[in-house]
């Protein structure tokens, strides 16, 4: 079969469902309601600027998707792990049984990511939510800034009730370096010779062109 061409034409023949979809796929953070024209526009971005030839120095994936995941032993379950002081890394499994009886109810899956101010988690200090399909079993998640701890939980919503079904370690937000607070594009300051050799500037313009809605 041959594979797809990605152009405006394409774009617009799909539903805005559809789009969501293959936004996901490509890692682009779509806030909710955002305009039809405007997602096709971010789309076409980041295909054109995947492929461009590039001779900066690639940064591969945490979790490549060649990984052999272990085997899942039929139960519920999730974990996290932080990547960087933005990212974290969550993955799940749903026991076969529940998940029927999630899909027979009609019941939505969520994450809530839950902000705490200390390890104790004596008050939970934010919490915001993400929808997740059925089929989904990773995600990684734009942290909410200036957190100092979070927690990640696999959430049903079943007729309006609301159950944890798993949840995540509590997991403590790396700091983020002084030098990188409140950059903008554009104007990254002074970076040591270091920083430079690691490719930094390239990395913060690549995650503002997928994420810049975030920016906002």
């Amino acid at each position: 079969m041959a594979k797809q061409v990605i152009n405006r034409s394409y774009l617009e023949t799909l539903s805005y469902q559809d789009l969501l979809v293959l936004a996901d796929s490509y890692g682009i953070d779509v806030p909710e309601n955002f305009n039809h024209t405007f997602l096709i526009t971010e789309l076409l971005d980041v295909v054109e600027e995947i492929s461009k030839p590039s001779d900066t120095m690639t940064i591969s994936p945490l979790v490549s998707s060649d990984s052999q995941w272990p085997p899942v032993y039929n139960t519920t379950e999730m974990d996290a792990i932080i990547c960087n002081p933005a990212w974290a890394f969550v993955f799940w499994s749903i026991n076969d049984v529940e998940l029927e009886r999630i899909k027979d109810d009609f019941g939505q899956l969520f994450l809530r990511i839950c902000s705490y101010q200390d390890k104790n988690e004596e008050k939970l200090q934010d919490a915001y939510t993400m929808q997740i399909s059925y089929t989904d079993r990773e995600k990684y998640i734009l942290l909410p800034k200036g957190k100092e701890y979070v927690k990640i939980e696999l959430l049903l919503n079943s007729d309006g009730i609301e159950d944890v079904l798993a949840s995540g370690p509590l997991l403590e937000v790396p700091k983020i370096p002084k030098s990188l607070i409140n950059i903008k594009i554009g104007d990254y300051g002074t970076f040591s010779t270091a920083m430079e050799l690691s490719g930094i500037k390239n990395l913060l313009l690549n995650h503002y062109k997928q994420h810049r809605q975030s920016f906002s």
